[in-house]
């Protein structure tokens, strides 16, 4: 994050700048977020099926663990439905989203004639499965291409070639 805010305070002009908020982050509520309300519909089906077993059940013991199970499945719930309300709901539209992406895959050369190193790095870590192996005598070694850039591959005309592979 402060070389996200050093290289904006470079690109604007600034010396300084002031942090009101700290800013959220997509991991801090995004997958958070789905994976709560994820376990939630799970502990509304357990509940469920414990109900059901309740109801063919004949022995008071049982039947008293079953209530005690339900009874601990929605103290879970109702944490996670706390957890839930005080994050909030990732916001933009998945186009909003996507944008940047199909920006990205259209042209990561253009991002990396920026020559800002933050931006490089990234574009390393999209492109490519992992880092690009060097070799003394030989030089740098043909690098594994990321999912996407393989996916495009395919969709390759005769005559046109879409960087290493």
């Amino acid at each position: 994050m402060t070389d996200t805010l050093d290289l904006a305070l470079q690109a604007s002009g600034c010396d300084q700048a002031t942090v009101l908020h700290k800013p959220r982050l997509l991991s801090d509520n995004g997958s958070s977020y789905i994976s709560s309300k994820r376990e939630i519909k799970e502990i509304e089906k357990q509940v469920e099926e414990f109900l059901n077993l309740i109801l063919g059940a004949t022995n008071a013991t049982v039947i008293q663990r079953y209530e005690e199970k339900i009874d601990q499945l929605e103290r879970a719930k109702r944490l996670l439905t706390e957890k839930l309300e005080s994050q909030a709901e990732p916001k933009g539209s998945f186009e909003e989203k996507l944008e940047p992406v199909l920006t990205f895959l259209a042209n990561p050369w253009k991002l990396w004639e920026t020559g800002q190193t933050a931006v490089r790095r990234a574009v390393l870590k999209l492109a490519f499965e992992e880092r690009i192996h060097y070799c003394r005598k030989e030089g740098a070694r043909t690098p594994k291409i990321a999912l996407p850039f393989k996916a495009l591959g395919g969709l390759t005309t005769e005559g046109v070639c879409f960087g290493a592979g």
